[in-house]
């Protein structure tokens, strides 16, 4: 009776440890990632911090555009509120935005990223859904350069090439970058804001790492799909 009473335990033990294990697991690396799963079962609702909405077209935000004459950037303008120049790049999946200016940044009648996911929705020919980088250029964000040095020299990151990454699965540099960086920020509140992202979310960030000070600095957010 006793063998059996301590059977039982060694097994609910065993049962309590399972259920206690992450919704989310680390999956061998796929193109250079940490590929994200979830467990069969799971609800994907269930990760939501907030009821997302469908990505807006520029004209549902009230946003004009007009040809900047340089290539295929446009410039967005959303009355005298804010202005930004992107571009898309559909053989790499890739928007490109070159700046993005609030004239009063504490009064935001509209949201950049809103605005940014709403020029991949009018501008790219893929499903709002195939979006896979944002690439940030020109960046002269004080915040983000700052952000991207201390990551850097604190947490030696993947640096090589001219360019540095971080990846999901370097929870406290990947953090701190939410935590600092605007556009680190913007980029990951995408997939917990809109729809066509939501089996989305923020692989890795990559950043520019140049000793030249003639190179543009810039920043990419790279996304990956749930399995």
């Amino acid at each position: 009776m006793a063998l059996l009473r301590q059977a039982v335990a060694i097994l609910l033990c065993f049962v309590i440890s399972l259920s206690r294990q992450s919704p989310i697991q680390a999956a061998p690396r796929s193109d250079g990632e940490v590929r994200r799963t979830r467990a069969a079962g799971s609800d994907l609702r269930g990760l939501l911090p907030r009821a997302r909405k469908p990505v807006p077209s520029l004209s549902d935000l009230g946003c004009d555009v007009t040809a900047t004459g340089n290539g295929d950037w446009m410039e967005v303008g959303h009355g005298d509120d804010f202005v930004m120049q992107a571009r898309v790049d559909d053989d790499t999946e890739t928007l490109y935005r070159k700046y993005a200016d609030h004239t009063d940044p504490r009064n935001r009648r509209v949201k950049a990223r809103e605005v940014t996911v709403a020029f991949w929705k009018d501008y790219s020919k893929y499903a709002v859904k195939h979006l896979r980088h944002i690439v940030y250029t020109d960046m002269a964000n004080k915040d983000t350069l700052r952000a991207t040095a201390y990551v850097k020299k604190t947490w030696d990151p993947d640096c090589s090439g001219g360019w540095c990454r971080v990846s999901w699965s370097n929870e406290d540099a990947f953090a701190y970058l939410i935590s600092k960086s605007p556009h680190a920020a913007g980029s990951n509140a995408i997939p917990n804001e809109f729809e066509e992202f939501s089996r989305h979310y923020v692989s890795s960030f990559d950043w520019s790492d140049s000793d030249d000070d003639m190179d543009e600095d810039w920043f990419r957010a790279n996304f990956l799909v749930y399995e």
